[in-house]
């Protein structure tokens, strides 16, 4: 398959080259491949007699793994590009361990108390944080830190049992108010009292307002991201009101692995603290961490929306913990030189390492992926209608993002024709998922880009222009009062509901 024919497969993927992040580490190598494993990639490499699955495998234990390339066939030529998918889930249906172990987990609490948080605000926030805690299993630990221009350690790292628990309510109860808002104070203090021993370390912070001290751009955030990740944190982030900053959470979110939530009436704050702390009580895994090795040949083009490091021909992508069905995935794009009188095109071998919380054990699943060669004559593969539906979703954040930073700027009509094109986009690709989908995954695939274009059509929605009241028909004396204009669309409120959207089709 040479280039202009690749292009009519992967033409969803071809332009988002933004969202790549990438950096090099010193020199140095993995562990070998376990005997089948090397047995397996030598298989692919020789190929006597070609597997009908070398595109794709599961792996079903504490986390459900399923790997697959963009094309299970690929026409013998110079260069080819295909794609390489990991869908990593939290196991809903985990077998109890024998012997129940402790929780090692840690949850750090970080809650804005800038004077912004009167009123309401800060009691229902203060009440959220409370039902998380009272969610969360006697062993685990709890930390409390809150912010404005200052930083105070409310709660430090607490082990909860019956006798530590009132005290903490007490401590949450006693949070007052303060001056001006430093969201990366709290989140680098709440990252100093988080214990190093905890095997899953998370973090939730909720602001109602913008930075005005600390950090004040979005790669600072970025890079505060980053660095909670390095350091096996997860940072989940809750913007309360209209008024917060939904870039910064939103980049703080997405670099940090976590969810972003968009909390428009703060009467809803304890719904998501909840959640929250059920994704802490029901951890089936930690420190997961991918690495992809390349084959000979194979070459990285890009890799979306995770952070990753490189050695040589291998990628190490941390994906954190999971929670039971929580899902996270790793899309890389690659390209290699195939012209090769073998049968089949080894393309990565794939390692998935995470601990174990309900067996307190280390697990290491190794599993090669390839492809089958084919001649000019003989049909390749289409893309794969689930690595379509994956691609599509960071293109749908893309745009979500254009219409976001056009609205900002006051072009609301630039930003529905952003919203419109990506919509139009999306149901040609959407035909072109459901010829190519696995019978087995052709409903979610379908469901999935259904629930991409409702949210594009709903953020059109929020920018469309206020209603012209000047058109509106008089009053006069038969016909009453004339009907009164119809709410006006929130531009504010539609980009942090889009951003809410990023950060899910980011993961």
């Amino acid at each position: 398959m040479r280039p202009k024919s690749v292009g009519a497969l992967s033409a969803v993927g071809m332009f988002l080259t933004s969202l790549t992040v990438y950096s090099v580490t010193p020199d140095g190598g993995f562990a070998a491949a376990t005997p089948d494993v090397a047995l397996a990639a030598a298989a692919l490499a020789t190929d006597p007699v070609a597997s009908p699955n070398l595109g794709h495998f599961l792996v079903e234990e504490a986390l459900r793994i399923e790997g697959r390339v963009g094309h299970a066939a690929i026409q013998r030529a110079d260069h080819v590009e295909t794609y390489v998918l990991l869908e990593i889930a939290g196991s809903s249906e985990v077998a109890p361990a024998a012997a129940p172990r402790a929780p090692d987990g840690h949850l750090a609490i970080v809650l804005d108390q800038s004077g912004s948080m009167r009123g309401s605000r800060l009691a229902n926030a203060k009440a959220a944080a409370l039902r998380a805690i009272a969610g969360l299993r006697d062993g685990e630990t709890v930390s409390v830190v809150t912010f404005d221009t200052r930083t105070r350690v409310v709660v430090p790292p607490t082990v909860l049992e019956a006798s530590s628990r009132d005290r903490v309510a007490s401590a949450v109860g006693s949070i007052g108010l303060g001056g001006d808002t430093c969201i990366s104070c709290g989140v680098e203090a709440a990252l100093r009292e988080l214990s190093p021993s905890a095997r899953t370390k998370r973090m939730l912070v909720l602001s109602d307002g913008d930075a005005n001290h600390g950090l004040r751009e979005v790669q600072g955030f970025r890079g505060l991201g980053q660095r909670a990740v390095q350091e096996g944190v997860e940072i989940t982030t809750v913007g309360v009101s209209l008024e917060y900053n939904e870039v910064f959470l939103g980049a703080l979110a997405e670099t940090g692995g976590g969810r972003h939530y968009f909390a428009e009436n703060d009467a809803k704050l304890a719904d998501v603290f909840e959640a929250e702390a059920r994704f802490s009580s029901k951890t089936v895994a930690s420190q997961a961490e991918v690495q992809i090795e390349l084959a000979p040949g194979v070459e990285l083009d890009r890799v979306f929306d995770r952070t990753f490091t490189r050695s040589g021909s291998t990628l190490r992508i941390p994906v954190g913990a999971f929670a039971q069905g929580e899902q996270k995935t790793v899309l890389l794009k690659v390209r290699m030189l195939a012209e090769r009188s073998a049968r089949t095109l080894p393309i990565a071998t794939t390692r998935v390492r995470y601990h174990d919380t309900l067996r307190g054990a280390d697990v290491e699943t190794e599993r090669p992926l390839g492809a089958t060669l084919v001649d000019e004559k003989e049909a390749a593969s289409p893309l794969d209608g689930v690595v379509v539906a994956r691609l599509q979703r960071v293109e749908t954040a893309m745009v979500l993002e254009k219409a976001n930073a056009l609205a900002r700027q006051g072009k609301l009509l630039e930003a529905r024709r952003q919203l419109e094109s990506g919509r139009l986009a999306l149901g040609a690709r959407a035909e072109q998922a459901k010829t190519a989908s696995p019978a087995a995954r052709s409903k979610g695939v379908d469901e999935d880009l259904q629930a991409q274009s409702k949210v594009l059509a709903q953020a059109e929605q929020a920018y469309a222009s206020p209603p012209d009241v000047s058109l509106a028909s008089p009053a006069s004396p038969a016909t009453g009062p004339a009907p009164p204009a119809p709410p006006k669309p929130s531009p504010v409120g539609g980009a942090k509901q889009a951003t809410e959207s990023v950060n899910a089709y980011r993961r």
